[in-house]
């Protein structure tokens, strides 16, 4: 299994020199860079994106190399419209869980979260910018979830209490052949 590492939030000293930097388009502010796994196996996003789901999957597909990465790590992902997930159908699915209650904190939405984010997995032009280098999303890890008191707006099935954003990791493995 492979992982990869998204860390949002600005780019830290001394960026290994391997970093790819993805393309600029004219309509999205964006500065992604993938640092290429280390020996641990992850690989980490680096950056700000003013539209993370374009953003990531066109650093995605300029990225080098992704060989040797087991794990994706996103750092701290927005979960909102636009993101790297579809919005309201993580909501919807939260909602249907009975273990999303009114005034969940953080320590008990981790789980539901998880098991929310699995079911949807990344949008798709993620996942078929993984594929181009062979790998597909095997588990997603939420740790360290944010709150907010208040329904999306938007998103018709969405619960009172809604995720805010979240430390992301992907677990990646290598497609069949």
């Amino acid at each position: 299994m492979i992982a990869l590492a998204l860390l949002g939030g600005g780019c830290s000293a001394g960026q290994p020199s391997a970093a790819t930097q993805p393309e600029q388009s004219a309509d999205v502010a964006c500065d992604y860079v993938i640092e290429p796994p280390g020996a641990d196996g992850v690989a980490m996003l680096r950056g700000t994106c003013d539209a993370p789901a374009e953003g990531l999957a066109r650093t995605l597909r300029g990225a080098e190399s992704l060989a040797g990465a087991r794990q994706l790590a996103l750092g701290r992902t927005a979960l909102a419209a636009g993101g790297i997930f579809d919005h309201c159908a993580l909501l919807a699915r939260l909602a249907r869980d009975p273990r999303w209650k009114d005034g969940i904190d953080s320590a008990g939405a981790a789980g539901p979260l998880n098991d929310a984010l699995n079911a949807a997995g990344p949008v798709a032009p993620v996942e078929a910018a993984l594929a181009a280098h062979g790998l597909r999303v095997a588990n997603i890890q939420a740790e360290m979830v944010l709150i907010a008191g208040s329904p999306a707006a938007g998103c018709p099935a969405s619960p009172r209490t809604v995720p805010s954003e979240a430390q992301i990791w992907l677990m990646l493995e290598r497609e069949a052949p």
